[in-house]
């Protein structure tokens, strides 16, 4: 065979298996972008009972872990001395950690894509293939959604009913719970 056929069949093969990853990736991004707008947990938590439920404090602040299940998740209240509750929502079904000041969202992390991202990372390090050793390295990082002044100021508009004024803003987005609760995502 001629090198240039050669030298095409590869170029051709690598280009089909780039492509085929770049395909893979966005579809796992929109796939996870549609699970990070679902908000079941949240509009249901409230006519839901807890299998578990502990109270406990720790320092000032006044903790209540509600546990629903391991396919549900949990929510974690914590009572400052201040006044403010804040809730941190863990949802197992879609994979995401929601930190919520009042019923305004302050930032969220999408664990399940940490975890893969900390798979493949630990899968290009060099050691998997001369030592057989495999550290998944995962990270922390929080999407900030609000400041904590824009929680609370929010939070105000929301005590005094002031609904149409929240929306004005595009990035506010509106979830109605069961009970018929206002929380800001």
């Amino acid at each position: 065979m001629n090198k240039n056929v050669i030298l095409r069949r590869i170029i051709k093969g690598l280009l089909i298996a780039v492509l085929i990853i770049i395909a893979s990736i966005s579809v796992y991004s929109m796939h996870r972008n549609k699970c990070m707008q679902k908000n079941d947990l949240l509009v249901s938590f409230e006519s839901l009972t807890p299998i578990d439920e502990e109270n406990y404090t720790l320092g000032d602040i006044d903790y209540k872990d509600c546990v629903y299940s391991e396919k549900i998740g949990r929510i974690i209240f914590s009572f400052h001395k201040d006044g403010s509750k804040r809730m941190t929502l863990m949802d197992s079904k879609n994979g995401y950690i929601r930190e919520y000041i009042g019923n305004v969202l302050l930032n969220e992390f999408d664990y399940r894509k940490e975890d893969l991202l900390a798979e493949i990372k630990s899968y290009l390090n060099p050691r998997v293939w001369f030592g057989g050793c495999r550290n998944i390295v995962k990270e922390f990082n929080q999407k900030r959604v609000r400041s904590e002044q824009e929680c609370i100021s929010i939070n105000e508009l929301l005590d005094k009913g002031e609904i149409d004024v929240i929306k004005q803003n595009k990035k506010n987005k509106i979830v109605i719970s069961k009970s018929g609760k206002y929380y800001v995502n």
